[in-house]
């Protein structure tokens, strides 16, 4: 990239770029959701009681009807749980994109007791995001940080935190809160190296028609 941290700016959010945000939420969760797909499916695949059994047939005998039977029940398990996990993406989009499906959800969302929301430009594109809430007990929470992926390696990243980092002090807040799934690995790397610290583990409550049991891991900073 020819483009460096100096070239990047970061502004508050203005209705014309709720359109842009959306895309940049909706494709972060989608890109979240890979190696929660993945994960689900090698459970399900590999710990049911007969797969050792496919294994073992396939090293030591030759194709049978037995392999095609196998194979076909493993298929559909697979299709199943595909099955659930459209359902998982659909619901997940559905709740994330809600906060900021109109002006007023994003403005009722995070602009209420000082909280508020950013965008990073790059050559007047937007190219990431953060939002902050404060609870009522004064913690500012970090939420909606999303960088596009065909900029990465600029520090949209680290210039986004530095941002709400800043923003914070100036609004008399040093309590800082943020909370991640568990599959968000290179995210979790990321706050590990900006000095926040992991202080809890929660299910998280959702619609009962989802179909699985979604964790998450909170973390804090103290600035």
């Amino acid at each position: 990239m020819s483009q460096s941290r100096s070239d990047i700016k970061v502004r508050r959010i203005e209705e014309i770029d709720l359109p842009r945000v959306r895309n940049l939420v909706h494709y972060g969760l989608l890109e979240l959701c890979w190696p929660f797909y993945i994960n689900v499916l090698c459970r399900s695949t590999f710990y049911i009681p007969f797969s050792s059994l496919i294994v073992t047939t396939f090293y030591f005998t030759s194709i049978s009807l037995l392999h095609i039977l196998l194979g076909l029940s493993l298929l559909l398990i697979c299709l199943y749980q595909w099955q659930k996990l459209a359902i998982y993406r659909s619901i997940s989009i559905r709740l994330i994109r809600g906060q900021i499906s109109s002006w007023n959800e994003l403005k009722g969302h995070f602009f209420i007791r000082g909280g508020d929301f950013w965008v990073a430009t790059l050559d007047d594109k937007i190219v990431g995001c953060v939002g902050m809430e404060v609870s009522e007990d004064g913690v500012a929470n970090l939420l909606r940080m999303i960088t596009d992926p065909d900029h990465r390696g600029c520090g949209i990243a680290s210039l986004l935190m530095d941002h709400f980092i800043m923003e914070a002090k100036a609004k008399g807040l040093h309590h800082l809160m943020l909370d991640t799934s568990e599959y968000q690995y290179i995210a979790m790397s990321f706050y590990r190296k900006t000095g926040w610290k992991q202080v809890g583990r929660y299910t998280v409550n959702m619609p009962l028609n989802y179909p699985y049991k979604l964790y998450k891991n909170n973390y804090e900073k103290f600035i």
